[in-house]
């Protein structure tokens, strides 16, 4: 516990006092904003994917996790945009009436 917080606690105090190209651009401010998605939407993603078989394609080991892993997160964020949309038009069909 101490170890990490003594690498951690000096990474979190620069990436919440500067305002860097690294950690401020455009990429990490889209996935910022839909962060709490990605965390509650992340496991109906998972089964989405594990029941179409699709967990053991490459094997039981780190390529089959790693192809999993990338699957996982297009498809949240993939999810979520076709989510925001999808509330985009329900609010503006319902402030036209």
């Amino acid at each position: 516990m101490l170890k990490n917080l003594i690498l951690f606690l000096p990474w979190l105090m620069y990436a919440i006092s500067v305002d860097s190209k690294v950690l401020s651009n455009k990429v990490m401010k889209h996935l910022s904003g839909i962060s709490l998605e990605l965390y509650l939407a992340q496991m109906v993603i998972f089964r989405v994917i594990e029941k179409a078989k699709g967990l053991y394609l490459l094997g039981h080991g780190w390529i089959s996790f790693a192809t999993v892993w990338v699957a996982v997160v297009v498809g949240l964020i993939v999810f979520i945009e076709i989510w925001k949309r999808i509330e985009h038009m329900i609010s503006a069909c319902i402030q036209k009436r």
